[in-house]
């Protein structure tokens, strides 16, 4: 269950140890095998062409390793006792003999007020990486007058909560596309530049 950086190596390294087992990838989102810590980069556009941070396609691995990809395929429940995992929205159950979770982490999201709102990001997926792409490019290019009016007197500005790589690599990013960026760490200690 994964199918990114730790998901798609144990399936490959599956596949190496035996030829013969059945070997299926779950991955919740669409993408398998991409470079996670070139999201930033994208974003910043220091990787400018998106397909840059695909290390391989579903199919070509499948095809490759000769094995089973599902994306866009959330896992609802295991069963450890069945040996079995049952599929959201389908209830489809997929038997086991090993398992491996490779589902990585999610983003911590501390309680601070306004986290819901359209203009508040993670960067963990490409979907995330192309949602804060195209809010940048809005912002610069489509907001009108009043915003290019704004910009002359002060640049636009992000706030980035997180200081692990990520996090400093996305401030870095944003000071790149000439943001003022102000970056939290996980107990709230402020950096501005």
């Amino acid at each position: 269950i994964g199918g990114v950086a730790a998901g798609a190596s144990a399936a490959a390294k599956a596949r190496r140890t035996s030829e013969d087992v059945e070997i299926i990838l779950l991955e919740a989102g669409p993408y398998i095998s991409f470079a996670n810590c070139g999201l930033p980069y994208y974003v910043g556009g220091e990787i400018p062409d998106r397909d840059e941070l695909f290390v391989m396609d579903p199919k070509v691995f499948a095809r490759r390793f000769a094995l089973r990809v599902r994306t866009e395929t959330r896992v609802e429940s295991v069963d450890a006792k069945a040996r079995t995992v049952t599929l959201a929205g389908t209830g489809e159950h997929i038997a086991y003999d090993r398992l491996i979770l490779a589902t990585g982490a999610e983003p911590i999201r501390p309680p601070i007020a306004g986290l819901d709102r359209p203009n508040v990001f993670a960067l963990r997926t490409v979907p995330d990486a192309d949602a804060i792409a195209a809010r940048l490019a809005e912002a610069r290019h489509g907001e009108g007058e009043a915003l290019a009016a704004q910009r002359v007197t002060a640049p636009l500005r992000a706030v980035v909560i997180g200081g692990g790589y990520i996090g400093l690599e996305a401030a870095e990013q944003f000071r790149r596309r000439g943001l003022a960026v102000t970056a939290y760490d996980v107990a709230g200690t402020a950096a501005a530049g």
